[in-house]
């Protein structure tokens, strides 16, 4: 079928409009038509009265994107989401959100070139949000076979380990 826009409606650029949107990429989600949702979220303003809901229309398209599997994107986007939102709760929760895409990225394509970055970036999200027992059990597995991005954070933590246990 045809994909239902904004524009189609006849107001474009309002809040309610981008309200619209993300009900409409929500339902398009549930019906696996991610692309169809993606494309909504696209048109929709994230500007002027429909600026508080920005961070939302970041929020579903990474969503989005990771349910096709772009889950590097879907960080990506997550990210910025987290940059733009004026709650630290929900920039928190946004943050939690790119770690896992990052984490699931690296796991379903360890021989990516860009995957040692992506667990770089999932172990950083893990400490900046408080998480540092999972980042640290995280750290400690990349560590037994360190990728050339952790080689030096290995040997460092090493050298911390030796220091606190006296050597």
């Amino acid at each position: 079928g045809d994909v239902v826009t904004v524009e189609t409606v006849g107001f474009s650029g309002t809040a309610a409009a981008t309200q619209r949107a993300i009900l409409l990429a929500e339902t398009y989600y549930d019906q696996k038509k991610y692309d169809d949702g993606l494309a909504v979220l696209k048109e929709a303003s994230t500007s002027g009265d429909a600026k508080p809901f920005a961070p939302s229309v970041a929020a579903m398209t990474a969503s989005g994107l990771a349910q096709q599997g772009k889950y590097k994107n879907a960080a990506e986007e997550y990210m910025h989401a987290a940059s733009i939102t004026k709650y630290p709760t929900e920039r928190s929760m946004y943050k939690a959100d790119a770690a896992r895409a990052y984490g699931t990225f690296a796991e379903r394509f360890p021989r990516d070139a860009r995957a040692g970055a992506a667990q770089q970036a999932r172990i950083a999200l893990l400490q900046a949000t408080g998480d540092s027992t999972t980042a640290n059990a995280e750290l400690a597995q990349v560590c037994k076979r360190p990728t050339p991005e952790f080689k030096a954070t290995c040997a460092d933590r090493l050298g911390e380990q030796e220091f606190r246990a006296g050597a």
